[in-house]
């Protein structure tokens, strides 16, 4: 603590009140007690620092409330919805097993963005809540950016073939005019006049970083099957073979179904009050410093009145030291 004696010849009472003006212009209003002829003045600055510790340990009470709500009367699941369905229920982890969700989430459309190579580069679903029969929600989701319903949010999370898909592919003339259309199911072997039996073997969404590619083959009468790779960034690929007519990748429509993760979580606001409550109570804890001052008027027997200024902080002590000083030499000139 810090201390400083004066003495000054003036009625206590009189120093009290004058006292009490330079307390509360400089520093906090004192509260005044009075023990026999002896005034006792106390001002204090942040009380509320010395509750930062408990503020801290009530923020993890709190946490600890919402996570345990969360935990019981929420769930964490996943889903695949193909394009066209819907569903009502889900798979969870954990205990819970089949949770019927009390309305429906129909996948109206999936579709991929590409780049230039054929990578991936963002996937969409658009999504319809369908609750008492009624569509009441509409909304395209990706990822990061969830569907919420009824405290049930649903996260765009994977994807993938539903099935069979159709593979379309282009029998073209020398000059590249299209012939005739072919539209091949997965190793299904197509007889095509004057070129050969035709069949799709397997398909790469980027093969060698050409982009998407179908391996095909192709089986003459007598001859035995050749097999080779057709890209679609480069139609005319299979020109090179030299025959009057040359097979052309011209896509593949696949149907596809979107993977959902769907999580209800009834505690995370009480989570988020309890964080918020914790960085009160941290800032409180680290930056709050409660500062005391106490003032003491003695009356002296020759008139002369002893004061003594005392003062005390339960951080930043530096600090203080200086705001101390210039209070003291502030009341120490009235």
């Amino acid at each position: 603590s810090l201390a400083h004696r004066w003495r000054k010849k003036a009625d206590v009472r009189e120093l009290a009140d004058t006292y009490t003006r330079a307390l509360q212009t400089h520093f906090a209003k004192p509260v005044e007690t009075t023990n026999s002829d002896t005034v006792h003045l106390y001002a204090e600055k942040a009380a509320y620092s010395r509750f930062g510790v408990y503020i801290t340990h009530l923020s993890i009470i709190i946490i600890f409330i919402g996570a345990m709500i969360g935990n019981i009367f929420g769930f964490k699941g996943y889903v695949n919805i193909v394009q066209g369905r819907s569903v009502s229920n889900v798979q969870t982890r954990g205990s819970k097993g089949n949770v019927d969700l009390g309305f429906s989430v129909r996948n109206n459309r999936f579709w991929i963005e590409y780049y230039p190579n054929g990578q991936p580069k963002e996937y969409f679903s658009d999504l319809t809540v369908i609750d008492g029969g009624q569509e009441v929600k509409k909304q395209r989701i990706e990822v990061n950016s969830p569907l919420q319903y009824k405290g049930v949010w649903f996260y765009q999370s994977s994807y993938g073939p539903a099935g069979a898909s159709n593979i379309t592919v282009d029998v073209k003339n020398s000059d590249g005019s299209v012939n005739k259309r072919l539209t091949l199911l997965p190793n299904q072997r197509v007889p095509v006049e004057g070129v050969g039996t035709v069949a799709a073997e397997d398909y790469s969404e980027n093969f060698q970083g050409f982009g998407p590619a179908l391996l095909v083959s192709l089986t003459k009468e007598g001859e035995t099957a050749n097999r080779f790779w057709l890209f679609k960034n480069f139609p005319d690929f299979d020109k090179r073979r030299g025959d009057s007519s040359y097979l052309s990748f011209s896509g593949i429509d696949t149907i596809f179904y979107t993977g959902l993760q769907v999580a209800k979580d009834p505690g995370v606001n009480i989570v988020w009050v309890g964080c918020t409550v914790m960085v009160i109570g941290i800032l409180v804890a680290f930056f709050g410093s409660h500062r005391r001052l106490w003032l003491k008027i003695v009356p002296g027997k020759d008139g002369r009145a002893e004061m003594v200024l005392a003062g005390a902080a339960n951080k930043n002590r530096l600090s203080f030291e200086k705001t101390f000083a210039r209070i003291r030499d502030e009341i120490a000139k009235l």
